[in-house]
């Protein structure tokens, strides 16, 4: 077998890499050309294209939904406005209701034994009332039962279970500000 000298070592890597080095640098070029790459196809070519295909899917979907709309009767008469009498009541058992309690006050949930009361402290320093040994106020926010004479956490969601069965809550402090939904009661010590 006969050896390759040095110099032809040499000159094959150099070969080597200088056709290496050809490739490279003609396939930066492509990159470049390369419309699924650049930016100014995207802006140019791909969100025009993508703007007309919303454009027409929003319009056909208007064209579906006025087609499917209904005739809508002619009235004779202009529609009467509503009177606050006439208004529908739910709008108000959504509503929060801020109430001041004095130290020594409760506040009891009123109502049928299945209507619930939601409370949450303000300010103030206020304690659960409960006849039973066993159950309390449901403090929704950490999940857990307040027990007669435990305090209640500011800015938790409280609740009491049932109306009329004794449960409720006992200012202690000088003035305390609870936010109230549904039916209560306030009774001075």
């Amino acid at each position: 077998m006969k050896r390759i000298s040095k110099k032809t070592r040499i000159g094959i890597i150099t070969v080597v890499f200088i056709i290496l080095t050809v490739v490279a640098t003609s396939t930066v070029g492509v990159a470049e050309t390369d419309p699924l790459v650049t930016l100014s196809y995207i802006n140019q070519t791909v969100i025009p294209k993508i703007k007309e295909e919303v454009t027409a899917s929003v319009l056909a979907t208007l064209e579906e939904r006025e087609a499917q709309k209904p005739e809508e009767p002619k009235a004779e008469t202009p529609a009467t406005p509503e009177t606050p009498s006439e208004k529908d009541d739910t709008s108000d058992s959504l509503k929060y209701t801020v109430v001041y309690m004095k130290k020594g006050q409760k506040l009891f949930a009123s109502g049928e034994n299945t209507e619930s009361t939601e409370v949450i402290l303000r300010s103030g320093e206020v304690t659960c009332i409960s006849p039973f040994s066993d159950q309390g106020i449901a403090d929704m926010t950490v999940s857990k039962e307040i027990y007669n004479g435990e305090s209640l956490t500011k800015n938790h969601y409280c609740l009491i279970p049932r109306g009329g069965d004794g449960r409720g809550i006992c200012a202690v402090s000088g003035d305390a500000y609870i936010l109230v939904r549904g039916e209560y009661e306030i009774v001075q010590e």
